[in-house]
């Protein structure tokens, strides 16, 4: 029970940082088609300036739409990521939240050692079970070689005329025990008790299994995030290069346009 809430619990976990992820390519789509359009905007102001070609616009036109259609298949997929939140506890009004910025950073959470994650495993603790389980099943077996003790008794009133029916003398009760032992088996209670033991060997195995796997799990999962996080600082430095080259660009451009026009007034003339 424990275990199957843990997964739903991550399940539902993965679905919401999709659904940010998912949210987060949306907004960046957004700014993407306000920069297209300026640059279409821009193209044809070109294009009445005699500086740009049809070409160019029809390709500034083609790729703002491109991005437009991205943008709508985007938002349909967000919908469909926000009705997963149905069979679940939270109700679809829980998971509204704000976009997320294009640059947010990662949480930083201190998540422990791998031994300490492993605690919280609830496979971990089920295969335990299953291994004491196993070794009380070793002494049921064994208790099987010593004989079966009953312990009976009664006691009451006995009259044959009703005026000293609860009377003393009409009391008597009687108090006795009883012992059987099996004295042959033909050897079923010795391979009971021997299949007992190759049960609680085998689940002591998967016993260590279980927590080999859950090790190898844990860092896998550790040795990801880290990868994460040193793959967001690179791609935060190549956005912070790309931004910077985009600046210097524009201004470069600003600077030249009005002597570009003039230029090409110039020449028509």
């Amino acid at each position: 029970m424990a275990n199957m809430d843990l997964s739903l619990q991550a399940s539902m976990a993965s679905d919401y940082f999709q659904l940010r992820g998912l949210d987060a390519q949306t907004k960046l789509l957004q700014e993407t088609i306000k920069v297209l359009e300026g640059q279409l905007d821009l193209t044809q102001r070109r294009l009445k300036g005699g500086v740009a070609t049809e070409v160019d616009v029809a390709q500034a036109q083609t790729q703002l739409e491109t991005t437009r259609a991205q943008l709508v298949m985007w938002a349909w997929r967000g919908r469909s990521s926000n009705t997963r939140s149905a069979p679940s506890r939270l109700q679809a009004a829980d998971l509204q939240h704000s976009l997320l910025s294009a640059r947010s950073a990662i949480a930083q959470d201190s998540l422990g050692v791998p031994s300490q994650l492993l605690e919280r495993r609830p496979d971990i603790a089920a295969a335990e079970r299953r291994t004491a389980a196993a070794n009380e099943q070793i002494g049921i077996a064994v208790s099987a070689f010593y004989p079966t003790i009953n312990l009976t008794g009664q006691g009451g009133f006995e009259s044959t005329h009703i005026g000293t029916w609860i009377q003393g003398p009409s009391a008597l009760w009687s108090l006795g025990a009883q012992a059987t032992e099996l004295l042959f088996d033909a050897g079923q209670r010795r391979a009971l008790t021997e299949q007992a033991k190759h049960g609680y060997e085998a689940q002591v195995s998967n016993y260590k299994g279980v927590i080999f796997l859950a090790f190898e799990d844990v860092e896998d999962q550790l040795s990801g995030l880290r990868i994460l996080e040193q793959e967001s600082t690179v791609e935060e430095r190549a956005v912070s290069s790309a931004q910077h080259s985009y600046d210097v660009s524009s201004q470069r451009y600003k600077g030249a346009l009005p002597a570009i026009l003039k230029c090409s007034r110039q020449k028509r003339r």
